[in-house]
Protein backbone atom coordinates (compact mmCIF):
# COMPACT_ATOMS: atom_id res chain seq x y z
CA UNK A 1 0.00 0.00 0.00
CA UNK A 2 1.45 3.34 -1.08
CA UNK A 3 0.42 6.02 1.40
CA UNK A 4 2.07 8.84 -0.58
CA UNK A 5 0.36 8.56 -3.95
CA UNK A 6 -1.19 11.58 -5.64
CA UNK A 7 -4.82 12.28 -4.93
CA UNK A 8 -7.06 14.99 -6.32
CA UNK A 9 -9.63 16.40 -3.95
CA UNK A 10 -12.77 18.27 -4.84
CA UNK A 11 -13.36 21.73 -3.37
CA UNK A 12 -15.91 20.46 -0.86
CA UNK A 13 -13.54 17.72 0.34
CA UNK A 14 -10.83 20.32 1.00
CA UNK A 15 -13.41 22.45 2.81
CA UNK A 16 -14.34 19.51 5.03
CA UNK A 17 -10.67 18.85 5.78
CA UNK A 18 -10.04 22.49 6.71
CA UNK A 19 -13.17 22.65 8.84
CA UNK A 20 -12.29 19.47 10.71
CA UNK A 21 -8.71 20.62 11.35
CA UNK A 22 -9.90 24.02 12.58
CA UNK A 23 -12.42 22.35 14.91
CA UNK A 24 -9.73 19.99 16.18
CA UNK A 25 -7.38 22.91 16.85
CA UNK A 26 -10.08 24.81 18.72
CA UNK A 27 -10.95 21.74 20.77
CA UNK A 28 -7.31 21.14 21.73
CA UNK A 29 -6.77 24.82 22.52
CA UNK A 30 -9.87 25.01 24.68
CA UNK A 31 -9.15 21.76 26.49
CA UNK A 32 -5.40 21.99 27.15
CA UNK A 33 -4.30 25.64 27.09
CA UNK A 34 -1.73 25.19 29.87
CA UNK A 35 -0.11 22.19 28.22
CA UNK A 36 1.18 24.26 25.30
CA UNK A 37 2.25 27.46 27.09
CA UNK A 38 5.94 26.59 26.95
CA UNK A 39 5.70 25.67 23.28
CA UNK A 40 3.80 28.72 22.07
CA UNK A 41 6.72 30.28 20.17
CA UNK A 42 7.48 27.00 18.40
CA UNK A 43 3.83 26.44 17.53
CA UNK A 44 3.64 29.90 15.95
CA UNK A 45 6.84 29.22 14.00
CA UNK A 46 5.49 25.90 12.75
CA UNK A 47 2.43 27.79 11.52
CA UNK A 48 4.07 30.95 10.16
CA UNK A 49 7.05 29.53 8.27
CA UNK A 50 5.08 27.12 6.06
CA UNK A 51 2.33 29.73 5.64
CA UNK A 52 4.86 32.30 4.43
CA UNK A 53 6.46 29.79 2.09
CA UNK A 54 3.13 28.69 0.62
CA UNK A 55 2.06 32.30 0.18
CA UNK A 56 5.33 33.10 -1.59
CA UNK A 57 4.97 30.12 -3.93
CA UNK A 58 1.25 30.04 -4.67
CA UNK A 59 0.06 33.66 -4.73
CA UNK A 60 2.11 34.67 -7.80
CA UNK A 61 0.86 31.52 -9.53
CA UNK A 62 -2.76 32.44 -8.76
CA UNK A 63 -2.33 35.96 -10.16
CA UNK A 64 -0.82 34.57 -13.38
CA UNK A 65 -3.94 32.48 -13.99
CA UNK A 66 -6.29 35.44 -13.59
CA UNK A 67 -4.67 37.52 -16.34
Amino acid sequence: MNMFKDYTMRWWQVSLLKLSLAAFGLAIGATWPGAFEGWLLWIWLVFLLPAAYLSYVFYPEMWKRRK
